[in-house]
């Protein structure tokens, strides 16, 4: 797994996740990488899981940010969300 960048990093409301049962009206602080093993026509995100294999996607590299665990520990507390 890569380390060290997010190419997402946003506060989605709870009820997007498979655990929307907890907390019901909160939100969760939501990330993801580059990459995915595979190559689906209807992905929403296939700027970012196919930056690393197809050159068409090569856009997705330019929102790529650099970020520790600690940083998004961080970025969590200021959300109100650790």
């Amino acid at each position: 797994m890569p380390w060290g960048y997010v190419a997402a990093l946003q506060n989605d409301p709870i009820e997007k996740k498979p655990f929307s049962h907890v907390l019901p009206g909160s939100t969760a602080l939501t990330f993801g990488m580059l990459g995915c093993d595979y190559h689906c026509g209807y992905c929403q995100n296939w700027l970012t899981s196919q930056a690393m294999r197809d050159p068409a996607a090569d856009l997705a590299a330019q929102y790529v940010r650099r970020i520790s665990p600690e940083q998004m520990v961080e970025h969590a507390r200021r959300m109100g969300q650790a």
